[in-house]
């Protein structure tokens, strides 16, 4: 199994169908376009547009294609004055990668926010089903 990580793209209306252009016009037609299966619902009358993948193998400069037409995408983005934000949380907590260029011609007012945090809820479900009172700080006389 590959090193996994989940990848959130925001961008633009503009930028958005700039990018769907460059990706179609640079990969083949039975080549796969990760842009058909973005798990968010963009609203087609949206002016942002969120893209994201979660549990995928990215790396940049590798043999796949699908990642590198996104990223050389990207840069097109740039080139032609759309705004975008690019984050990437890999496995590794200290993972993370953020790019993003923002143009006075196409303002883009949101950027994503990255936030790891504790999964309390699964914890506390854990310590209630072996019986530990977090309450009161106790282990019950059954654990014991």
């Amino acid at each position: 199994m590959s090193y996994r990580s989940d990848v959130r793209i925001i961008t633009t209306k503009k930028g958005y169908y700039k990018l769907k252009k460059y990706v179609e016009s640079n990969l083949n037609k039975d080549d796969y376009n990760l842009l058909q299966d973005n798990i968010f619902d963009n609203k087609k009358n949206s002016n942002i547009f969120y893209l994201g993948w979660n549990n995928i193998s990215w790396a940049e400069l590798c043999d796949f294609k699908h990642i590198d037409v996104i990223i050389n995408g990207l840069k097109y983005l740039k080139e032609n004055s759309c705004s975008y934000n690019f984050a990437r949380m890999g496995e590794n907590y200290d993972d993370y990668d953020s790019k993003y260029f923002i143009s006075d011609k196409d303002p883009l007012d949101y950027l994503i926010v990255f936030d790891r945090k504790f999964d309390d809820d699964m914890v506390l479900n854990y310590i209630k089903e072996y019986n530990y009172d977090y309450k009161k700080g106790d282990i019950s006389n059954e654990l014991l």
